[in-house]
Formats: structure tokens, sequence, C-alpha cells
């Protein structure tokens, strides 16, 4: 399962880093707020689906990374550290509720308790397909190949305020079906399952003294799904899309997108390269219906975010293009603090790193660092759940467009947190994060109108926060303007001005706070101009 180390030095010395593109030359600006859930389980590599303000999480681990170590303990997927229960979070509240699988029986559950498995939602249901764990009945590790439908409504209401959780639960077999590391997404009435493995084994460092088998999908398949609320079928199955030279992939982010103004998806990253032991560099397209529906492109190299992580697709009806936020997880590639640049790490590391891929009306990419980081190695697999008001197109991308200002468009939640890049390898360990952080957008006019139209002002989070030397303070206008940035006291002295004077649309512009002179405590960050202003909290640290 690995290349021989002399073959992983030689892509690291040939790689070359990337120039990062503009943030000022996307239409939007991002914000990271982080909130305290009290009841917010540690989860990751779950399943999930919201209704009516909640959400509902199952299968999953509660361990690290391999059993908290990259380089694997002796059993990486201890069986008693499988999620064994079904959660509902109410994020308004911080209330949690849990219900264990076992009174379902072993047949039901144990889907349910694998990890990585596919899941989609349809209406009141979410489909469950595959993942990997133990099966009760053989005592050995497996990919399911089933599909369980858990009636949203009737589970909740289960899990919440008691009564029988069976009921709810259906499940088909169908060894199609036996995929794990993959994504489930649904365009219409067809659901498609992408990419993934078949993975039958215990699942150690090497295979050493392991009997396993290891069989990729290579492929994308689309079915329908006929339920009628007590039984499941699946109809129309078929493969759309094979390739042993794009799609062996597994462990990566598959993201919703739009296609010449039609719903389609993309692969972002993912595992093993057929020539050496790294992650895929370039996406995958895919347009249900076009000729031909699978669309590469080789000749563009996403450096940032390679396995699964959470994702944040954008429309942008005026241009046509998709931009798709990935927040950390692991990647080949790391920027780096000193020269703002992404440089390879051939171990493969967690990162904090925050890029944008934007796919362009012409089916072009380009890749953007964020001006921030997330606050830890954070963000491998946890999920972004969307916000069930924010205006999206029907395979869940957000309307740009469509946001008014300032918006909360959905939260970034779970997965597994890292206290060094390189767990078990150079020290440290993983573990499952119960972080939750909301997530919010401010879009960018493209334009100004004649006349004595309002100034639009974006300021973002400062950076780092809490800070100890220095931070950056950056904002874009939407039309040339006089703006004054200053940094105030809890008493509201101003203690700092950054700039004060004409500054141009349409643009970034970024300012540095240095903290020598200021004392420990919490400041104000004030952009004010055109009788507009926006405030950021700063907080400095010894």
């Amino acid at each position: 399962m690995r290349a021989p180390l002399l073959l992983v030095l030689l892509a690291a010395l040939l790689a070359v880093p990337a120039a990062a593109q503009d943030p000022a030359d996307l239409p939007f600006s991002l914000e990271l707020v982080e909130t305290d859930l009290a009841g917010m389980p540690a989860l990751h590599s779950f399943a999930w689906a919201q209704r009516d303000g909640r959400w509902l999480f199952v299968a999953g681990r509660t361990d690290g990374l391999h059993g908290g170590l990259q380089g694997f303990d002796p059993d990486p997927f201890p069986d008693e550290l499988a999620n064994d229960v079904l959660w509902v979070v109410d994020p308004a509240t911080g209330e949690a509720w849990s219900r264990p699988l076992d009174e379902l029986g072993a047949a039901l559950a144990d889907p349910l308790r694998a990890t990585n498995p596919q899941a989609e939602r349809r209406g009141e249901t979410l489909y469950v397909v595959g993942g990997y764990g133990n099966d009760t009945a053989t005592g050995s590790k497996v990919t399911f190949p089933t599909l369980t439908a858990l009636d949203l409504p009737g589970v909740i209401a289960a899990v919440v305020g008691g009564g029988a959780l069976a009921p709810h639960v259906r499940q088909l077999r169908d060894e199609r079906l036996a995929v794990t590391g993959g994504e489930l997404l649904r365009v219409g009435e067809r659901f498609y399952l992408v990419v993934g493995q078949r993975f039958d084994g215990e699942y150690v460092e090497g295979g050493a003294g392991s009997d396993f088998e290891q069989t990729y999908t290579e492929a994308i398949a689309s079915f329908g799904i006929e339920d009628d609320g007590t039984s499941l079928a699946l109809a129309d199955y078929a493969v759309e899309a094979e390739s042993a030279e794009h799609l062996h992939r597994r462990d990566l982010t598959v993201a919703p997108l739009v296609i010449g103004g039609e719903p389609g998806f993309a692969l972002y990253g993912g595992v093993f390269r057929p020539d050496i032991p790294l992650p895929f560099l370039y996406p995958v397209a895919f347009a249900p219906g076009a000729e031909p529906a699978l669309l590469p492109d080789e000749a563009f190299e996403q450096k940032i975010s390679h396995y699964t992580a959470p994702a944040l697709p954008l429309y942008d009806a005026e241009t046509g293009a998709t931009h798709t936020t990935l927040f950390g997880g692991i990647g080949l590639f790391a920027v780096s603090e000193e020269t703002g640049e992404a440089e390879q790490d051939y171990l493969v590391p967690f990162i904090d790193d925050v890029t944008t891929v934007t796919r362009a009306a012409d089916g072009s990419y380009t890749e953007t660092i964020q001006p921030f980081r997330l606050p830890g190695l954070l963000g491998t697999n946890a999920v972004f759940i969307p916000s069930e008001d924010a205006p999206s197109t029907e395979n869940e991308v957000l309307l740009l467009g469509d946001l008014g200002g300032r918006t909360l468009v959905g939260h970034i939640v779970g997965g597994l947190e890292a206290e060094m890049p390189h767990p078990g390898r150079l020290g440290g360990t993983s573990a499952p994060s119960r972080r939750v952080f909301e997530v919010w957008v401010t879009p960018f006019a493209t334009a100004a109108e004649p006349g004595s139209t309002p100034l639009a002002l974006a300021l973002d989070a400062p950076y780092p926060n809490p800070f100890r030397s220095e931070a950056t303070v950056a904002l874009v206008l939407d039309r040339a303007a006089a703006v004054s940035v200053e940094v105030f006291d809890v008493l509201g002295r101003r203690v700092a001005r950054l700039h004060d004077g004409p500054l141009a649309g349409g643009r970034r512009h970024a300012f540095t706070l240095r903290g020598d002179d200021l004392a420990p405590g919490v400041y104000l960050v004030r952009a004010s101009g055109d009788g507009l202003s926006a405030t950021r909290p700063l907080v400095r640290v010894r």
C-alpha cells in the first residue's frame, strides 16, 4: 500500500510551490466565529441530516485518526470506540439527546456504527450507504453492502422524546453499495455514489500480517430509490463513469457546483495516486447528462486540503463561477506563515489553511489562499452544515447574489483535531472534535451605482486573534472612498491609527497592528468612512 520512501522524496523535490491568487479577486469575504454548544458530541467520519433547526448525527467514530495516531495503533478501528448512538443536537440552545443503536438489533445497527459511510437526504428521509465497521454476525471488519433509510421526523422524535426507533429505520442489502470513503450526492431524483473503495478485513499499516481485500470502485454510479415508507428498492442502477486514471480515489471532498447553469459536482483531492501513495492534485468535475460527463483538469494543481474536509460552495450567477471554500483537513501542501505560499510536505500534514477553489464558467480553475486560518489543526472528516434558510440551488450550492449583506450561511461541525501536523510520527496525537464554528459570508458589490449610493465596507476578522506581536487587519470597499482604520481600548481610547485617507475599491487592503506598546487585553478595530463603520474585536495576549 506504500511506495518506497525514495519515490516519495523524489516527488517532494520535483514539486513547485504555487503562488496564491489575491483574495481581493473573490466577490465575497468569509468569517468564522466559534460557538460553544454544550451538548455537542466529539465525532468524526459520521453521517448527518438536519430538520427544523435540529441536527441528527449517526455513525462515525469517537477516537482519533487510526486509533489516535497517524502512524496506526495495533487496532486502528477498535469496536468499542465506534459511535454506537444516534445524536440529536439543537444548535440554538446547545441541548443534545442520544439513543443507543443496540435496540435496533445487530443487522440494522452495525452499518449505523460504521466509519466513513456515504449519506444523502431526500425529503424527510436520510439514506446511509455502506461504511466500514464490525459485522457482529461474523466478528469481522467489513464494508457493509447496505442502504439504510432513517425517517427524520420519527427518528428525531424518538431520540428526543422516547418511543420506539425500529419503526423509523429500514434497510436493504445490495453488494453494489459496499462502498466506504466515497460520497453520496443527489441531483433531482437520482443518487450518485461517487468513488470510494470496498475494504474487508483489518486495516493496518502496510497490511503486514493482515488478511484483507481492498478494491477501489474507480467509478461514479447512479440509481433511484423506490421508497414507500415501508419497503426499499434500487431503481435503474447505472455506472455513469469509470476511470482507473481519474477516479482511483477515496477519503476525498466531493462538493456540488453549477456547470453551465445545471447542477453538477466536483471531486477534490483523494488518495492514492496509482503511481505513488500521495493525494491527487487535480479536480474532476461531473456534469450529469452531459457528453462527456466526466471533466478532469490535469493542468490545474490544487495545493491545499486533499482529504475529506468541510466544503462551502457559492455560485455567482453574474459570472457563472462556483467558488468552493475548503476548510483545513490534511494536505500535501501547507501555507507557510513566513512566505504565505503553499509549500510541500511529503509527510502529508494536518493543516489549518483555508482556501477557495474557483471553477469559472469556462471550466478553468484558480485557488485562493484565504487571509485567515482555522484556530487549530482542524477540518479533517468534519462537515459543513448549511443554514436551512440560506438561499441555494436545488443541489445545495449557495447563491451568492441572493445574500443580503453579511449572512450566517452554516456551521462547521466535528471532525478531527491534531496536536501537531504529523501526529504519531513526530509526536502528538489526534482526537475527535466537538468544536463548532459559524460561517459568515459577506458579498461584495461588483459595481457602484451612480449618484449617492451608500458605501459597502467589509472588514475581515483580524488575524491571528488572539495575537502576541502583530495582527493583520484587512478590509474591502465596493468603490473608492476615504477611510479611517483605528484601534480602541475598551474605555474608548484610541491606541493606534492604521490608516486615514483614500483607498481604492474592489480590492483587499491589509494593515499591520504591532502590539509592542499594547497591554494584554481586549481591543476594538474600527473602519469608518462615508457615514459607515464596521468594528471587530481583537485580543492581545502575552
